[in-house]
């Protein structure tokens, strides 16, 4: 097998990471090496020593992948024993080369996706695990649980890699930590259109800070933008997802920088593709020895789509959710250059070519002044925000 990987690296160009030199998928006791198609009997306590060995400030003069799935967190966390033994945990890729393109080599195919929807969650499903979390709050349990589901499509013909690459970022609609993996034989896709970062260095390298988004309304028209903004920014359901989960992170980044994290922005503005979103951002001094391991051990999975406080929501979630998340709601690092960077894997798609099939996530964060209604209908709208990239 073989792999390619694509980032959206700024506003004229993409990354392109070809010629690997390694690339595994990891379970909890065993590997796929995905360029000899063998099992190894190591794991992902073999990962974790080599993360502990890379810095975060490390100069990268070829691209370095890491796939982290949603699951990896229950690995790390300590809740092994939740997982299933075939549950892939991190897919990590050590590329050779890598080419910057310009995005005006991208064109649209022609001819239409026509996407079809086969299945997704039903109301009377999700108000019964909504009702789950909401016993949970009104205990005293937590603070806050993000409650996601799956949306699955299939396409009638078939549609080849390069389509999907070409109609991809080709897109005037991309978010900064776009990017997409193609592994090749198995013809398999990871899409991603995030626009959140778990962590990332600062350019003067000095720094880390991470921007977790919470609160969502429908944006149709960029010029309805001034209204919409003022209604978001004074509900006071918004604010206290976002103030919670903030705080979380800023814990989180004290953690790693011994308490001299700071929140450099409360409440900020973020528009994607027919919606509006609202985040923070919280910095902190890097340690001299801040390794990928124990970066990964103090943030992930991202507040923004676990809740608070983490680890025991995180329990919740795994006994109310109906299936795993996978590389939805998981991180991908990229390390290339003076680059080193986490997203969380938002508006993310995973794509079987042979079967035409599109799987995708949406959720959003549930508090006690959330409506099972209101919820519902604003993870429908996360699901149709990614969608519109290939319409």
């Amino acid at each position: 097998m073989s792999a390619v990987s694509y980032f959206h690296w700024n506003k004229t160009e993409i990354l392109k990471c070809t010629e690997p030199r390694s690339a595994f998928i990891y379970y909890t006791d065993y590997r796929l090496n995905l360029l000899t198609a063998h099992y190894e009997a190591v794991g992902m306590d073999k990962l974790c020593r080599e993360l502990a060995e890379i810095n975060i400030t490390d100069y990268k003069t070829s691209p370095y992948v890491a796939h982290f799935y949603y699951e990896a967190g229950l690995y790390l966390l300590g809740m092994k024993d939740r997982l299933d033994e075939d549950t892939p945990l991190a897919m990590v890729i050590d590329y050779g080369e890598a080419h910057y393109l310009s995005k005006k080599r991208f064109k649209a195919p022609a001819r239409p996706f026509d996407l079809k929807y086969l299945q997704g969650p039903l109301y009377s499903d999700y108000k019964k695990q909504f009702q789950k979390v909401s016993e949970h709050l009104l205990n005293g349990d937590c603070y806050q649980v993000n409650l996601t589901h799956s949306y699955e499509y299939f396409y009638d013909r078939t549609i080849q890699s390069e389509e999907w690459i070409d109609k991809f970022f080709s897109s005037p609609k991309l978010s900064p930590y776009a990017h997409l993996t193609h592994i090749q034989e198995s013809e398999q896709l990871i899409l991603s259109n995030s626009p959140e970062c778990l962590v990332q260095k600062s350019v003067r390298g000095d720094e880390l800070f991470a921007m977790p988004i919470k609160g969502t309304l429908p944006l149709k028209d960029f010029a309805d933008f001034d209204k919409a903004w003022n209604e978001l920014k004074n509900s006071i359901k918004n604010e206290g997802e976002l103030f919670m989960i903030t705080d979380l992170v800023r814990n989180d980044l004290n953690f790693l920088s011994g308490g001299k994290c700071s929140v450099v922005n409360l409440k900020k503005p973020l528009v994607v593709p027919g919606l509006l979103h609202q985040y923070s951002v919280i910095a902190a001094p890097i340690n001299k020895f801040q390794d990928i391991y124990s970066t990964l051990l103090a943030l992930f999975p991202g507040g923004s789509i676990t809740g608070a406080p983490k680890k025991r929501v995180m329990d919740y979630i795994q006994q109310i959710e109906l299936n795993p998340r996978g590389v939805y709601c998981g991180s991908t690092l990229l390390m290339f250059e003076k680059f080193s960077g986490f997203n969380i894997n938002i508006r993310t798609a995973e794509i079987s070519l042979l079967d035409r099939h599109l799987k995708l996530g949406a959720g959003g964060g549930v508090t006690l002044k959330s409506k099972a209604a209101e919820e519902f209908l604003e993870m429908k709208s996360k699901a149709d925000s990614f969608l519109t990239l290939f319409r």
